[in-house]
């Protein structure tokens, strides 16, 4: 039973239809109240809440409850979002230390660092003045950018944007 509800949960996220995927977990969460809110529900749930843009209710909700890799990945996933590198990227090294092949974790890890590369590569040109270079290394770098699951790219994105527009 509690794999049917989380393959609707998993289904509605793909779907990107979030009411929808918070009513599936909200379903999941009553049929099984007296169990232990499982790993991946947690991992829906904050996911949803990322979608939403709540971003710091999305921390509160990661940090509750046990410490799962899962969690920990989304976790630093959202703390990115806030524009707190140094931070996400010390969830992602504790997350990779529990599993040093979960995809998640790897992948974020990566994206954190070329972005954090990227930046500074735009700000380098626009700090010399080299506005034309600049709007397009800050145009590339919005390539890198987030999804409607991620909150829209969050704070970074809004960093990068502004920092075009002021190229």
């Amino acid at each position: 039973m509690v794999d049917l509800h989380l393959d609707r949960s998993r289904t509605v996220c793909r779907s990107q239809q979030w009411i929808e995927a918070r009513l599936a977990l909200d379903e999941a969460k009553t049929a099984f109240s007296d169990e232990i809110m499982h790993p991946e529900w947690r991992t829906v749930a904050i996911v949803i809440t990322i979608c939403s843009k709540d971003w710091d209710e999305a921390i509160r909700s990661a940090k509750q409850g046990a410490p799962h890799i899962d969690i920990l990945a989304v976790l630093s996933r959202v703390i990115f979002l806030t524009n707190y590198v140094q931070p996400c990227t010390r969830y992602l090294k504790a997350a990779l230390r529990l599993d040093a092949d979960h995809a998640q974790a790897a992948k974020l890890f990566r994206r954190v660092k070329a972005i954090g590369v990227a930046k500074d590569a735009c700000d380098r040109v626009f700090a010399i003045g080299d506005n034309a270079s600049a709007i397009a290394k800050y145009t590339k770098a919005l390539e890198m950018g987030g999804t409607d699951i991620e909150g829209a790219g969050g704070l970074p994105e809004a960093a990068v944007l502004s920092n075009r527009a002021a190229a």
